[in-house]
């Protein structure tokens, strides 16, 4: 069967991604022995992808390693390295890096972290468009780039792979309904030349794209974004049977396409990879003794409970409860790493005004971004431990969308981005032509303001691009 057919060794990606599989268990269990055990295929599998990395970026060729992003089509004409490989590779390189230090292995951690930083430079720098304000798909092998808009930039964005005023500029290009529909993000941004609904690379929507949509909009603080592409995976499981995600959908109207794999479980999987990393936040690091905890609760939830998240050899339940002045969460840890970063995400506009651990007061830092606040306090986890954070109240934003059905175009709204001036709330939104949305503003009060969107749209979707003004309550 291997000599038969090539596609065990068809894409470059599987074995940069397989070191980030083991990188990411062993941050997990701290499982060290396992590691050590592994290390000889581990370094082998290393020493492979090294051999494929263009010297002068530090990235991988897609020439010499295998596909990337793009089995089929024009997109994938010339391309000598992609965003997507791109951005595995880097993290690959860390993971190996921190495992080789935990084995004493310094040739390989003197040698990973050199490769790493010639590599991240390589994809914050040469991949940017200044003009366009994201990532570019690719770089060719004539030293030109591909700047199509595509959703690959989201992988290394899901990884937090840029700094974050970058990240979050990619987030809003990213949110846009050129690339996103109501069932999920398209590969390919509908406004290329090279877009079709029915092709597999060149505009179909994917449950897999979309968890890094959805990822790296949490990553980079836009969560309304992010909550919406995580629901449309959620969403896929009801189409043909419970828990059956199809592999593709079409690009224009929401219906799986029959060539499609019936079920693939790498897009399905992202459901459970973005509610632990994206929406609450999750990142146990064993090996250095902390967990962290970031939650970016959806606007019309006021708590969740998460049990048995595991650490090592500990679970930890986690039960949160939110309103407009505060926000409560309650630990309980059976062994593992007693170190929590705590870093929920507030409403944009709040200020915190105490930080409390089982009553006691703490400091924490509260850097300075423009979508929310963020503070980030550093506790010391007892068997059951309560944080409260006490904040005013902010702005929350909520809009009344409509329900889609199999058959129909998008007819969601999408805000790409929100922001206050003063007193005024300025909402980057998207929507369908001649619709009317239902935005509730929520402060201590609530505003409930109708938002039309009319002017002529893109010609595949109908989508309008509005500048939303809002005085707050």
């Amino acid at each position: 069967w291997f000599e038969d057919y090539p596609y065990a060794f068809y894409h470059a990606d599987t074995t940069p991604y397989w070191l980030m599989a083991w990188g990411d268990y062993w941050c997990a269990t701290g499982d060290t022995d396992t590691i050590r055990r592994m290390w000889p295929a581990i370094r082998k599998a290393y020493d492979w992808s090294r051999g494929t990395v263009n010297p002068a970026t530090g990235l991988m060729l897609n020439s010499k390693g295998g596909l990337g992003a793009v089995e089929v089509g024009d997109l994938g004409v010339g391309v000598e390295s992609d965003i997507y490989l791109s951005a595995v590779w880097v993290v690959a390189l860390d993971r190996v890096a921190r495992m080789a230090d935990a084995l004493k292995e310094r040739k390989v951690v003197t040698e990973a972290r050199a490769l790493e930083a010639t590599a991240r430079a390589s994809l914050r720098e040469k991949f940017w468009l200044p003009q366009q304000r994201t990532y570019a798909f690719a770089l060719l092998k004539d030293g030109a780039i591909r700047p199509e808009l595509t959703i690959w930039p989201a992988t290394a964005m899901g990884f937090g792979l840029f700094d974050d005023e970058r990240g979050m500029a990619a987030a809003t290009v990213l949110a846009r309904a050129t690339l996103n529909t109501d069932w999920g993000s398209r590969a390919l941004a509908s406004e290329s030349k090279l877009f079709d609904p029915l092709h597999y690379n060149n505009g179909t929507v994917w449950p897999f794209v979309t968890g890094f949509e959805a990822l790296g909009e949490y990553r980079y603080r836009n969560s309304f974004a992010g909550f919406a592409a995580l629901n449309t995976i959620v969403q896929s499981g009801f189409t043909w049977g419970l828990g059956r995600n199809p592999e593709v959908w079409s690009g224009s109207v929401f219906e799986p396409l029959d060539t499609a794999v019936p079920h693939q479980f790498f897009g399905t999987s992202f459901i459970l990879t973005v509610l632990a990393r994206g929406l609450l936040g999750w990142e146990p690091d064993v090996p250095r003794g902390i967990v962290r905890l970031a939650p970016q609760l959806p606007t019309e939830w006021p708590g969740m409970s998460v049990h048995l998240l595991r650490a090592g050899h500990g679970t930890y339940d986690v039960s949160i409860m939110n309103n407009s002045n505060e926000f409560r969460a309650i630990v309980r840890r059976t062994g593992g790493p007693d170190m929590l970063v705590f870093a929920p995400h507030l409403p944009l506009g709040s200020t915190v005004t105490s930080v409390t651990a089982n009553g006691a007061g703490i400091q924490c830092q509260n850097p300075i971004n423009p979508r929310d606040v963020q503070p980030e306090c550093v506790i010391s986890l007892v068997d059951s431990t309560e944080i409260v954070v006490q904040h005013t109240p902010g702005v929350r934003v909520q809009v009344t969308q409509p329900v889609v059905a199999r058959g129909d175009r998008s007819k969601s709204m999408r805000i790409l981005d929100m922001k206050l001036d003063g007193s005024t709330l300025i909402i980057q939104a998207e929507g369908p032509r001649d619709r009317e949305f239902v935005v509730s503003i929520r402060t201590e009060r609530e505003r409930k303001v109708a938002v039309r969107f009319d002017g002529p749209g893109d010609p595949v979707d109908g989508y309008v691009a509005r500048e939303i003004r809002i005085p707050v309550p």
